[in-house]
């Protein structure tokens, strides 16, 4: 509670995981509502845990993690000079250290990911003026790298983010910020679907797509655009 600006609820995440036949646990503690854009913003995040790790290992499980959780979230699409994500490890596990790559390492990591990825996510539902969580997701692009840069065009679009609070299936917006994106797009070749349902097949309108349907998606709190480019085997999420 002491970190929070203009967060309306404190955001605390944590997890128990077993390394190397002892239980580890990670907690978190995380703010920031606003000038939320991928490589983090005006937040903050302060993890802890009592695994023993060498310096260089956690430092490379942390910035995995991030580039995992706060690096793929967006609220307003504005960065600031404020960002810390810090993780402290005191020992008190007494697990084999962990200090290079293997089966231990990787069970750590992952419970680092889920706090993360659980504090990230809090983050999104509390953003200012936030009235849905939207998860973009972009396969089928030639390369991953294009994967990302079109789902972040997406979801920082103003005219997909009207479109989303006005509970609108408008897919010409969606294509529009795949094109200005730097990402290789054929028009012909997309598919942009809500949750299950989907919208446009080869660049247009699906025949028979239930529009009713989508807008009752849309008026959930909590859904996913998922788009195929039809070029590769990129993918990627914001």
């Amino acid at each position: 509670e002491a970190i929070m600006t203009t967060d309306t609820r404190p955001k605390e995440a944590a997890a128990r995981v077993e390394v190397g036949g002892r239980p580890v646990t990670i907690g978190g503690v995380a703010k920031g509502v606003g000038m939320i854009e991928p490589h983090l913003a005006t937040m903050f995040c302060f993890l802890a845990t009592d695994a023993v790790i060498s310096r260089v290992a956690l430092d490379s499980v942390l910035k995995r993690a991030v580039d995992r959780s706060f690096n793929r979230i967006t609220v307003d699409g504005d960065q600031s000079t404020s960002d810390t994500v810090a993780i402290l490890a005191n020992g008190l596990a007494e697990n084999p250290p962990l200090e290079r790559p293997g089966r231990p390492l990787r069970q750590f990591a992952a419970g680092v990911e889920a706090v993360a990825g659980r504090l990230a996510r809090m983050l999104m539902k509390d953003g200012e003026g936030a009235t849905h969580v939207v998860e973009v997701v972009v396969r089928g692009a030639a390369n991953r790298r294009d994967a990302l840069a079109a789902a972040r065009s997406v979801a920082n679009s103003p005219l997909v983010k009207t479109a989303i609070n006005g509970q609108d299936p408008n897919w010409g917006r969606i294509m529009m910020a795949l094109g200005k994106s730097a990402a290789r797009v054929d028009q012909d070749k997309v598919a942009i679907a809500f949750n299950d349902e989907r919208l446009v097949e080869r660049g247009m309108l699906r025949e028979g797509a239930r529009l009713d349907r989508l807008r009752a998606i849309m008026a959930e709190p909590e859904y996913g655009i998922t788009i195929d480019l039809g070029l590769g085997r990129g993918e990627d999420r914001v």
